[in-house]
């Protein structure tokens, strides 16, 4: 137990099939959860960064569901949070994650966009 971290995420607003994913630095979920109005809580994470995203599962098949041109649906909507996460071994962290606060297009951090790897290649 001691070796890993525990934290628990509060969404302002939370609303019914919200899934919470918990990101490593190449943008790839590593847990998922269905969040908690009371708080979801992740235990036995692995110390480290970890960035944060959720998805609104509007079909409830729990997972995030792509557009289809063919059947006019849009993609599920996904919001990330802007800060990475730095967890340590034996600690208990909380955050609060207000999905509407920031405008959509300023949510993802700038450490696992696509286009950030890109620019610094160059």
């Amino acid at each position: 137990m001691e070796d890993y971290a525990t934290i628990t995420i509060f969404l302002q607003p939370s609303t019914e099939n919200i899934y919470i994913q918990m990101l490593n630095a190449q943008d790839q979920p590593v847990r998922q959860l269905k969040a908690d109005p009371q708080g979801t809580l992740f235990q036995y994470m692995e110390p480290g960064a970890y960035y944060m995203r959720l998805f609104i599962d509007e079909n409830g098949d729990g997972k995030w569901t792509t557009g289809s041109f063919k059947e006019h649906r849009q993609p599920e909507q996904v919001f990330y949070f802007p800060k990475k996460l730095n967890l340590r071994a034996n600690w208990t962290f909380e955050e609060t994650f207000n999905w509407q606060a920031i405008p959509l297009l300023e949510q993802k951090p700038a450490a696992i966009r696509k286009d950030a790897a890109a620019q610094n290649k160059k």
